[in-house]
């Protein structure tokens, strides 16, 4: 399990098709409030990647209140094409270890 504390080393792993990623502490609970795209389609990542006002489009296709904070890290992470290429590949499990950080796990699938 390679483990990823920044943005640029998790698109580097998706790309190299590691099969197992791990990301912990802040880094994973930024990650944590992106879950909710989890089964977006690629028909909505195009449109809310090419929408002018991204906080109205994500609300209108999901239904989501998203910060421009939020929408600056989705940004990060190759936008929401991104978004769509790595839940497209990968499963993901988020819980809390024993010292309370948060934690995300992305499992390849097959």
């Amino acid at each position: 399990m390679i483990p990823v504390e920044k943005p640029s080393a998790l698109n580097r792993a998706r790309k190299k098709k590691v099969e197992a990623m791990k990301a912990e502490g802040d880094f994973a609970s930024q990650l944590k409030t992106i879950l909710v795209f989890q089964h977006i389609d690629k028909h909505s990542a195009d449109k809310m990647d090419n929408s002018f006002r991204p906080k109205k489009a994500i609300f209108a296709l999901t239904g989501e209140k998203m910060s421009l904070k939020d929408i600056a890290f989705v940004i990060k992470l190759k936008g929401f094409n991104g978004l769509y290429r790595l839940f497209s590949a990968y499963s993901t499990v988020s819980h809390t270890n024993e010292s309370g950080e948060a934690v995300v796990i992305f499992q390849r699938r097959r």
